[in-house]
């Protein structure tokens, strides 16, 4: 595999195995797609490295990670939002979840969904 690194890359030596190091474009690209909805384990896979490394970047970054669940409350704010005009992704990222997530509770209140975007990071 160290072969195949890039020529800004470099690998080091954990006794196990050689983990990839992250050029800091790389590590802000990374915390900006999990920002816009990305899953760690998508991260992980999309950047070849353990999800560990992948919480251990938005760590660092201040990011904290996603482990919540809407409450019917939120259910019914994330509904007059997303009827406002906001994205999935801007209240996903208000309420630390997932955008999947927000579209799943938003269609199951019966909103009808606008058309999305496609963009660069892995969803």
């Amino acid at each position: 595999m160290i072969g195949n690194l890039r020529k800004h890359e470099s690998a080091v030596s954990t006794g196990r195995t050689s983990a990839r190091r992250l050029p800091r474009a790389e590590a802000k690209r990374l915390v900006e797609c999990y920002l816009d909805g990305a899953l760690i384990r998508e991260l992980a896979a999309e950047f070849r490295i353990h999800e560990d490394t992948v919480k251990r970047h938005l760590a660092r970054a201040g990011v904290p990670t996603r482990h919540r669940k809407l409450r019917s409350e939120d259910v019914d704010e994330a509904v007059k939002r997303y009827e406002a005009g906001e994205s999935t992704v801007e209240i996903a990222r208000s309420f630390a979840v997932h955008k999947d997530t927000i579209g799943k509770r938003l269609r199951a209140a019966g909103v009808v969904m606008r058309p999305g975007r496609y963009g660069a990071c892995p969803t």
